[in-house]
């Protein structure tokens, strides 16, 4: 939904950059020397430069400025996209949580900082703050931490590992507390690899949680009678429970 907007923003973004630089013209008109221009970027402007070279399509200084302008927002919103994408799964998963029809609901929060939920301290001095994506807190007492993850890229597949050992340390009461993969990831590999993660004697996850299962069959075609390689590691995952549907996962959030 969010890229139906992009070239909107894109376009308001590339109007308040050309203001500024309006502005930051006059100030340096003040100055004898030449001063370096705003927010130019040399290497993108031989890129686009390079692709007009010859006449009659040669660009003008100004035509150039333009597009690293537009260039330059389409790219930050994209980056905005992502990070709304991801903070929109977290206030989603809340909201259907929320929505359970129940009277014993667990108190749920997104982006909670650890030690504001029950049993944990904060980081160590000279730590990074942790932020916890989801937690909630059931009835009995359950304490319930979710990486809540659209999708996992490579790189952040180790971070998940270490936001659980951050978890373990800050936890004051040293009482046992449900390390939760929801996500919405569709590469086989990823899914298999994180699911069959271990930290210690057992699984990194005490639950995967996927959003729709069933999409997984249809996609990677699981009921094909020859499946084999990873599809058939990740079918054997869905058929042993190890993998579940985030409806058996809300379920069992009130049991």
């Amino acid at each position: 939904m969010f890229r139906q907007v992009i070239k909107r923003l894109a376009d308001e973004e590339t109007k308040l950059q050309h203001a500024l630089e309006a502005r930051a013209h006059a100030q340096m008109a003040q100055f004898s020397r030449p001063m370096p221009e705003p927010d130019d970027d040399p290497e993108l402007r031989r890129i686009v430069e390079s692709l007009f070279a010859d006449p009659p399509y040669a660009p003008t200084d100004d035509t150039v400025r333009y597009v690293l302008r537009r260039v330059r927002a389409h790219i930050a919103s994209e980056n905005k996209r992502k990070n709304l994408l991801g903070r929109g799964f977290e206030d989603v998963l809340a909201g259907v949580i929320g929505r359970i029809n129940r009277d014993d609901l667990p108190v749920v929060g997104t982006q909670t900082p650890i030690q504001a939920i029950d049993g944990f301290r904060p980081p160590r001095e000279g730590d990074k703050d942790e932020k916890v994506d989801l937690h909630a807190v059931t009835s009995s007492g359950r304490r319930v931490l979710a990486s809540a993850k659209w999708s996992v890229r490579a790189d952040r597949e180790k971070q998940m590992l270490f936001d659980f050992r951050t978890y373990i340390d800050c936890n004051l009461r040293r009482e046992p507390f449900e390390y939760v993969w929801v996500t919405n990831e569709f590469d086989p590999a990823r899914l298999v690899a994180n699911a069959t993660s271990t930290e210690g004697n057992g699984w990194l996850f005490d639950a995967v949680v996927h959003i729709c299962p069933a999409a997984l069959e249809v996609v990677h075609e699981l009921e094909a009678p020859n499946v084999r390689g990873t599809p058939a590691r990740l079918k054997a995952l869905l058929e042993s429970g190890r993998i579940i549907g985030l409806d058996r996962w809300l379920a069992a959030l009130t049991t």
